[in-house]
């Protein structure tokens, strides 16, 4: 063989292993590539629906809180301006018991998107209102016919109401940040 037919056979054969190598490399380039991409938007859906589980949450906690505040206006209502013999007319604190009805909702609402801890939290809430409601009827029961509003036969009675709703909704939103990501 001729010196150019080697020189040209040296030439074909390091250009076809140069190709060879650059296809390789450019192969394990893009499959590395592509997995980064994967992951990325694995990573972007994850965040995505974490987000929107939070949103969810926060949407749902905010209601209960927001339905919370009416039941807590309707029972200072009831119990600072509301007269006890109107209180015990039929459909007298029929306000109070419907917006205990809507905050039982929200709250069933919070339980559901959870997690336990929150629920927890919004168990005690209805708790705590189920026995102010509780309360007031009992106290209505002995003054029944008294022209003076609740709080006028015991006062005391009605600020601890007042300051024990306020500790279990405090609760509430302290479990509320911490499930949320916001604990301050």
């Amino acid at each position: 063989m001729s010196d150019t037919t080697w020189v040209a056979l040296i030439t074909a054969s390091s250009t076809l292993l140069a190709s060879t190598i650059t296809g390789l490399v450019a192969y394990l380039a893009g499959r590395r590539q592509a997995a980064s991409q994967e992951i990325i938007a694995h990573t972007q859906i994850v965040e995505a629906r974490n987000a929107q589980y939070r949103d969810l949450r926060r949407a749902a906690y905010v209601g209960a809180l927001n339905q919370h505040s009416i039941v807590e206006r309707t029972m200072k209502n009831a119990w600072e301006a509301t007269p006890c013999i109107d209180l015990t007319e039929p459909d007298g604190y029929r306000e109070l018991e419907d917006a205990l009805n809507l905050l039982q909702e929200k709250l069933h609402l919070v339980e559901l998107e959870g997690p336990l801890e929150i629920a927890a939290h919004a168990a005690d809430i209805m708790a705590f209102e189920m026995r102010s409601m509780s309360t007031l009827s009992n106290l209505l029961k002995d003054h029944a016919n008294s022209p003076e509003v609740p709080s006028r036969h015991d006062r005391e009675k009605a600020r601890r109401e007042e300051f024990k709703r306020i500790d279990v909704r405090d609760a509430f939103i302290r479990a509320a940040r911490d499930v949320l990501g916001s604990s301050f």
